[in-house]
């Protein structure tokens, strides 16, 4: 016969959860665990983001218009294009959107879908809880209390 926490344990690796909030990917993507099902592309979409509404409040004003510059310089090539003058210096399309991505703020929001278990969630609460950006971690945390049987499987 199987110890109870032998079969907790398998209780906990079996279920997958879907999750969406991708303000923390970075420190997320530090667990490997996780499947990430899909995401939002920074690469392919920020030529094409409102970054009006894809910045979070934190990213100010004028670090959003230079961004957005160089978005509607990228986003004006016509086809064929390969270099235009800005400013008084010659810049090519891949320089222009080198600019943009190398200028991107941290603020930006993005979402990304994974599948995770509670066995992992209960790792990431356990060492998130008290993290600094409470309102990424503290919003995950609080998500995960109101998770069928969490608190029962992974707190106690």
């Amino acid at each position: 016969m199987r110890n109870v926490r032998t079969v907790r344990r398998g209780v906990l690796e079996k279920p997958t959860l879907a999750i969406k909030k991708g303000v923390w990917f970075p420190p997320y993507q530090r667990y490997h665990f996780a499947d990430i099902v899909s995401s939002t592309s920074k690469m392919h979409r920020l030529t094409k983001m409102d970054l009006n509404t894809s910045c979070n409040e934190y990213v100010d004003d004028v670090v959003i218009n230079n961004l957005q510059k160089w978005v509607d310089i990228f986003n004006s090539f016509e086809p064929g294009d390969s270099e235009k003058e800005i400013e008084g210096k010659i810049y090519t399309k891949y320089e222009i959107y080198m600019k943009i991505i190398s200028n991107c703020p941290m603020g930006l929001e993005q979402t990304m879908r994974v599948t995770t278990s509670y066995l992992q969630l209960k790792t990431i609460y356990l060492q998130r809880r008290h993290h600094k950006l409470k309102e990424d971690w503290g919003a995950f945390c609080d998500w995960c209390l109101t998770l069928p049987h969490f608190k029962e499987f992974c707190l106690k």
